[in-house]
């Protein structure tokens, strides 16, 4: 699975630089972090189906 550690978050710009056949995990350092539900949605809406 891709390191996607660096990442603290994901725009279209930076989506596009991801490979859409491959499968990413996406988490938070906390329970009220709200950037990897707004990364996922990102990546939902412009056409990663492998959350």
């Amino acid at each position: 699975m891709p390191d996607l550690s660096g990442i603290t978050k994901i725009d279209e710009a930076r989506a596009y630089e991801l490979d859409k056949t491959k499968t990413y995990m996406l988490y938070c350092n906390g329970v009220v972090c709200w950037r990897s539900p707004a990364a996922a949605l990102t990546l939902k809406h412009l056409g990663f189906d492998l959350l």
